[in-house]
């Protein structure tokens, strides 16, 4: 198991490639604010193509429920350091667009592990990142992916059969991934939650740089809020959207969904000491959905 003395706290990971064929984000006037991040001479942001550490690094677990933003999440910690990712899957389509190192198995080489396991394997990380979205846009999300792939939909009457059979079994996933990473991990947690990646992304990638031990400056952060996403986002229409939600959870399963989340908080202030806020109803996430313009993956 990874031993925090042997790397020193201070100690910061460098990014490992340039933004720029100049090695760097030239300085100038800030032409554009996105999402919160003052992007500098936009052009000059190019995709970074993620390598190996040279150094061994902490075992990370990149670890959600389906449908939860885990493939964004990486695609964000590539663009930001240059380091690769992996996943304990292989997804050829993942592979081919955009993450290289998806099958690698020396976890020791990358940033992150991308894993929806619920049960077994957590001894095998050092650290551990917990990502999390509301259970109604993850569970949409995990069917689209089901019958879809990453970036296509499934049909609303295909989405509302497979919430009739799996609805449970999906809601009681989602609980119990929290109560692994929360309960019975015993290495360092971050939670990171999805809504407050689109809300508020610089913040959240300074997070997740200061967890991971990067040291980024703040152009890598502001590149990185420009070149967001990605080659798997999946494009939603609100008012569609809504009405899908609507007609799949209204009645019996958002209440079931409301006590669920209920406790998933409840599990995470006993853990952090400080609330967590996580959309419960179909009433809370329809306030934040309409008038803002969100990426969904």
């Amino acid at each position: 198991m990874y031993n925090e003395e042997n790397m020193k706290k201070n100690e910061k990971i460098e990014p490992t490639a340039d933004w720029t064929s100049n090695s760097s984000v030239s300085s100038g006037l800030i032409e554009n604010t996105v999402n919160g991040a003052n992007i500098r001479a936009h052009d000059l942001c190019t995709l970074r193509t993620p390598r190996l550490s040279e150094r061994t690094l902490p075992r990370t677990a990149l670890a959600s429920f389906m449908g939860s933003g885990n493939t964004w999440t990486r695609h964000l910690i590539q663009q930001m350091s240059g380091i690769a990712t992996a996943s304990i899957y292989c997804d050829r389509h993942l592979r081919n667009g955009g993450f290289p190192f998806e099958c690698y198995r020396d976890f020791t080489k990358v940033s992150v592990v991308k894993t929806h396991r619920t049960k077994n394997g957590i001894d095998q990380y050092d650290r551990a990142i917990l990502l999390l979205r509301n259970p109604y846009d993850a569970l949409i999300s995990a069917v689209n992916w089901k019958y879809a792939g990453h970036v296509g939909h499934a049909s609303d009457e295909t989405v509302r059969k497979d919430m009739d059979k799996m609805f449970e079994a999906l809601l009681g996933s989602y609980v119990k991934l929290v109560h692994l990473y929360i309960e019975k991990f015993e290495g360092p947690v971050l939670v990171l939650q999805y809504e407050n990646m689109q809300d508020n992304l610089p913040d959240c990638l300074k997070e997740l740089a200061d967890f991971l031990q990067l040291s980024i400056s703040q152009e890598d952060i502001d590149c990185t809020v420009h070149l967001q996403s990605g080659n798997f986002h999946r494009k939603s229409d609100p008012v569609a959207r809504q009405h899908l939600l609507q007609s799949v959870f209204e009645g019996e399963r958002e209440e079931q969904i409301r006590e669920a989340m209920t406790e998933v908080e409840n599990i995470l202030q006993q853990k952090f000491n400080r609330p967590f806020k996580i959309s419960k109803t179909l009433s809370e996430l329809f306030n934040k959905l309409f008038g803002r313009n969100r990426i969904n993956y």
